[in-house]
């Protein structure tokens, strides 16, 4: 039994991989749905994680106040954690038995997850998810894939400028010149500019 459930999250990981790499389909949506549905339980040991987590950021800022009543160690992890992890596990596991059901249709639109992380072991929204594997496309020279991964950011997120700005670069790259200009002046009017990137806040160090 044991060497069986070891399978069988592998299995989980695999498909969760592969789901990553793909674009927003039918498909993806079926494989997120069986993925979530038995993962909603590590919602639960990552409710505490994040807890620890909370915990020794707080300690390390205010030790004069880490036995307050909110942010104690008793608090955190015998009510808060708990309650939030089985939450969260519940939201996952709802929002699985949906994909499944609902596998064929566009809802939400272009298939993005009902309940954001995608995953539970995703750290990005999903919008973000699709950006940075259009990134990865055009530091490999793949314009044309990237453009497609950026019009997919655009679809789930339409006010997402950087997708706009991104995909503009990568249509001038394939010669679209046209759809170029029109996306890098979405992108301006999203009011993403990407020289400000490059200049220091005053609060930089």
């Amino acid at each position: 039994m044991k060497r069986l459930c070891i399978w069988g999250y592998a299995l989980i990981f695999m498909l969760f991989q592969a789901a990553t790499a793909w674009a927003t389909n039918p498909g993806n949506k079926l494989v997120r749905g069986i993925i979530n549905i038995p993962t909603s339980l590590i919602e639960i040991p990552h409710a505490y994680s994040r807890s620890k987590e909370v915990l020794s950021d707080f300690s390390r800022k205010h030790p004069e106040e880490f036995l307050t009543p909110t942010v104690n160690t008793p608090y955190q992890y015998l009510v808060r954690a708990p309650l939030t992890g089985i939450t969260k596990m519940v939201c996952r596991l709802l929002a699985g038995c949906y994909d499944i059901v609902t596998f064929p249709f566009s809802m939400p639109r272009y298939y993005a997850p009902l309940y954001e992380p995608e995953f539970v072991f995703d750290t990005m929204p999903y919008a973000f998810k699709i950006y940075e594997q259009g990134l990865v496309y055009m530091n490999r020279g793949r314009y044309r894939a990237a453009a497609a991964r950026f019009s997919e950011a655009i679809k789930v997120d339409p006010a997402n400028g950087q997708a706009f700005y991104q995909r503009g670069r990568a249509y001038g790259l394939i010669d679209r010149y046209r759809e170029s200009v029109d996306d890098l002046n979405t992108a301006d009017s999203l009011g993403y500019h990407p020289e400000l990137e490059h200049i220091a806040s005053p609060d930089d160090d």
